[in-house]
């Protein structure tokens, strides 16, 4: 049995780092647990390798939770300035676009490795390869089990993560030593991820990026929408729109609703606008196909499976084309509706929408109110983020209220 630690921290991801930090400088003994071969997996892979650590723009539409006023007050007791400035004293200068926040070395790997030196010259421990299949509160004193192993702490800090990205760490363990505690946890569902659909032509639209909007619909009712850049894929859409408007898409599908997106591909025009633009388009084009008329307007691929859906022949004379048939494409160009049937999975999300209620927890330190002695941050906990470092600035206030309630 390992020598008793004052505070053990399982999970050496955004939030699990930022906790050990915090308890380090304040002096006390701190063993962090990671189940992979290093720290910090995942905060590599954010922003693309770029690592966009937070965001100027901090408001309610940013955030999801079952308890989002909660998650409010807990957001607003370590802000977005606070994380600002918490990096630049370990080193990482920032760089801002559009209220995106950036290590100026534009690496993902420099945040790790600036947090790394912070937690050896803090004399904090880290134990890589260790994946914690239970832990056991006896008296005032916990147990926890590493397979062969075991560790002693007085006070214990999970942060594991949620089930997104398992690769990376996040692989769902953590929900089974907090369900040990008493805790509920909101089913966790896949969120900023790509959607699949049902269509057999999106394998003809595979690798178009459009600008676009995506509004998803349960029901035929609509719950939320977002503009950007959609990629088309063999399965269905992505990019940044869809992977925002995700988490609805599980779960209405875990609801066992009609799950649809409604996709607009010109944005820029309203309907009727559209449709005198295509009748210009087409009217008097003696010498040119539907497929020529249509040149221009959108990728080649999109074109020539929007003109089919409205039932024009790709090769038919443009002059030949009636009004219903313009009236039927332009509808087809703005209202594309097609089913979504699933997500893209947990291994190609980004982050886990549901956890830990907020309501079993101290707002204040995060301690478990099921459990003395024990803290939750991170992703664990019924809080997600949109794209744009939403997920991050979660995990730096989470785990550093959880590394100033631990020290008492």
């Amino acid at each position: 049995m390992s020598k008793k630690q004052e505070i053990v921290i399982i999970g050496g991801g955004a939030a699990g780092l930022m906790a050990a930090v915090i308890c380090g400088q304040a002096g006390k003994k701190v063993l962090i647990l990671e189940q992979k071969e290093k720290i910090g997996k995942k905060i590599l892979a954010t922003g693309n390798g770029k690592c966009n650590y937070t965001n100027l723009k901090q408001e309610e539409g940013c955030y999801h939770s079952k308890n989002l006023t909660t998650a409010m007050k807990i957001l607003n007791q370590f802000s977005e300035k606070e994380t600002i400035s918490f990096f630049k004293e370990i080193g990482i200068f920032p760089k801002i676009k559009n209220g995106y926040c950036y290590p100026n070395s534009q690496q993902a790997s420099s945040v790790v490795e600036a947090l790394e030196v912070r937690l050896r010259d803090l004399g904090i421990k880290i134990e890589c390869n260790k994946k914690v299949v239970e832990v056991k509160k006896k008296k005032q004193e916990f147990f926890i089990y590493c397979g062969q192993d075991c560790y002693r702490a007085d006070r214990v800090i999970i942060a594991t993560g949620g089930k997104a990205s398992p690769k990376l760490g996040s692989d769902g363990s953590g929900y089974v030593l907090v369900q040990e505690f008493g805790h509920t946890v909101f089913t966790p569902l896949p969120a900023l991820t790509a959607l699949k659909c049902k269509e057999p032509f999106f394998k003809k639209l595979a690798g178009v990026r459009t600008d676009g909007v995506v509004s998803l619909c349960w029901d035929g009712k609509q719950k939320i929408e977002d503009a950007g850049e959609i990629q088309l894929t063999a399965y269905g859409i992505s990019g940044i729109p869809v992977f925002q408007v995700s988490r609805y898409g599980a779960e209405g599908l875990l609801r066992k609703r009609k799950v649809t997106a409604c996709l607009d591909f010109f944005p820029g025009m309203e309907l009727e606008e559209l449709r005198k633009e295509l009748t210009r388009r087409f009217t008097g084009r003696s010498t040119k196909t539907a497929m020529e008329a249509m040149t221009g307007l959108l990728n080649h691929k999109l074109n020539a499976v929007l003109l089919k859906e409205a039932g024009i022949e790709l090769e038919e004379k443009a002059d030949k084309i009636g009004k219903e048939a313009i009236k039927r494409l332009a509808i087809h160009i703005k209202e594309t509706v097609v089913q979504v049937t699933d997500t893209n999975g947990f291994n190609n999300a980004q982050v886990t929408a549901g956890g830990v209620s907020l309501e079993e927890i101290n707002v204040k330190t995060m301690e478990s109110l099921k459990e003395s002695g024990v803290y939750l941050c991170g992703e664990i906990l019924d809080v997600d983020g949109i794209c744009g470092g939403y997920n991050l600035q979660w995990a730096w206030t989470s785990g550093y209220l959880a590394g100033k309630g631990a020290l008492n």
